[in-house]
């Protein structure tokens, strides 16, 4: 740990070679500049100021005319205040006449100078900037100095350019240890190789990350073993609760040749039951190996099997079982199980809330977009205390000490809300007198 270095040591090494870059880029530049002056490739800024004397003094000759002048002026000749010959653009009239007046007048780089030699008057216009020795070169480049200025920006900017990216693929290549730990974490491939890096920051979460796989790895090993567990004893209870209800069921028969016809209907109410809990036990003995959901249509079969069921658990129970509606839906499809469920831990929630032979009302309502269930029985209803919370795991006014309560509607929310549908739980009294809880489950289509 203490050789490695630091990110931000590596972006200050890299902001101070680009400061040392910048000053040697500038410092190159000034040079070469230097090495074309003095080689005469490019004229000094000042150079057409120095040449004025020279053309002061070919001025008094008389042979002297203006296009014996350098390249790089721009003049009006006048002989007795007469023009004879002009290359100044009229654009700069303004400044032609300051110098007549002045001498001298300056705009900018653009500076006009007026000399004089007895009848003859020149007027010149030069640059004050660098200038390139060809005049050809010069005519096509005539202002050298923006040129020089963005060709080293140009070398200055690919360096940086360069210096940038080799920062950014140092920067990428730790980066892309960091995603390639992530990749093995999340297609859970805890047996990776372990990565390491020479920068500190990228080094410890590197760490962090192999502790966490660490810790991941344990806390699988510990999930699939508790599974494991869980699973064994499932088979076991699936395969021990076999017999006690084969022998059951064996008994029923003998005890239905007994009896006379008219007990019949208890005994097959109980084949029902041992049925139904025969039923729970392969869903159990599934659950680990959960098969392809079969769903149904609502249809008059399927309505029927329900009412079956809930007036054998009201018989069962001697209370009466009240069925106002019995709608199909052949728009709907549901596991006939999960309703089984639902309808099953509703009636036994209404049993138990109910004194023996009161009335258990069982609607099944469909309409265009919903199917409802609702129970309603002639019992103390819901308390008030906890009726917003009593579909809540283990919620429920119950204090014995004989088990857990407040699994059945939780269960049934559960149900409901697989079905994209809402419980509502209500307390109702009518004017006659009764009173009891209301219970709805209403299922979006």
């Amino acid at each position: 740990m203490a050789n490695r270095k630091s990110l931000g040591r590596l972006l200050t090494v890299y902001a101070i070679i680009e400061i040392i870059y910048t000053l040697v880029v500038l410092g190159l530049c000034y040079f070469v500049f230097q090495i074309l002056i003095n080689t005469h490739l490019i004229y000094p800024a000042n150079y057409g100021e120095q040449g004025l004397a020279h053309i002061q003094e070919q001025l008094q000759n008389d042979s002297w005319t203006p296009e014996q002048l350098p390249f790089y002026y721009d003049y009006i000749y006048k002989v007795d205040g007469q023009e004879h010959m002009r290359t100044i653009d009229p654009s700069y009239n303004d400044l032609v006449q300051e110098a007549e007046q002045t001498g001298m007048a300056r705009a900018h780089q653009d500076i006009v100078t007026t000399l004089k030699d007895n009848q003859r008057e020149l007027i010149l216009l030069y640059k004050l900037r660098p200038i390139v020795a060809s005049e050809q070169l010069h005519n096509w480049l005539p202002n050298f100095e923006w040129f020089y200025i963005i060709v080293s920006f140009s070398i200055w900017v690919i360096g940086f350019v360069l210096i940038v990216k080799r920062s950014i693929r140092i920067l990428k290549l730790e980066i892309q240890k960091i995603a390639r730990v992530n990749a093995h974490l999340k297609e859970m491939n805890l047996h990776y190789s372990p990565e390491s890096s020479n920068y500190r920051e990228i080094n410890e979460l590197l760490e962090s990350l192999d502790s966490m796989s660490h810790h991941l790895e344990q806390a699988l090993i510990q999930q699939w073993t508790v599974e494991r567990q869980q699973q064994d004893l499932i088979e076991s209870v699936t395969h021990d609760v076999r017999t006690p209800i084969t022998l059951i069921k064996g008994n029923l028969e003998l005890l239905k040749e007994s009896l006379a016809i008219d007990r019949h209907e208890r005994v097959e109410d109980i084949e029902d039951a041992v049925e139904r809990l025969e039923m729970y036990i392969y869903r159990l003995s599934r659950f680990d190996h959960p098969d392809e959901e079969m769903l149904s249509v609502v249809d008059e079969i399927v309505v029927t099997e329900w009412l079956k069921m809930v007036r054998k658990l009201c018989r069962s129970h001697q209370r009466q079982c009240i069925v106002t509606r019995s709608d199909r839906a052949i728009d709907w499809m549901v596991n006939s199980d999960d309703i089984t469920t639902i309808l099953q831990n509703l009636i036994v929630n209404a049993v138990e809330h109910s004194e023996p032979r009161t009335g258990i009302t069982v609607q099944l309502v469909n309409t265009n977009t919903t199917y409802k269930i609702v129970i309603q029985d002639e019992g103390t209803g819901f308390d008030a205390a906890i009726i917003t919370q009593a579909q809540e795991k283990y919620k429920s006014s119950k204090s014995d000490t004989i088990g857990a309560h407040g699994l059945g509607l939780y269960i049934v929310q559960q149900l409901v809300q697989k079905y994209n549908g809402q419980l509502h739980l209500n307390n109702y009294t009518t004017t006659a007198g009764k009173s009891g809880a209301i219970v709805t489950c209403e299922f979006n289509k």
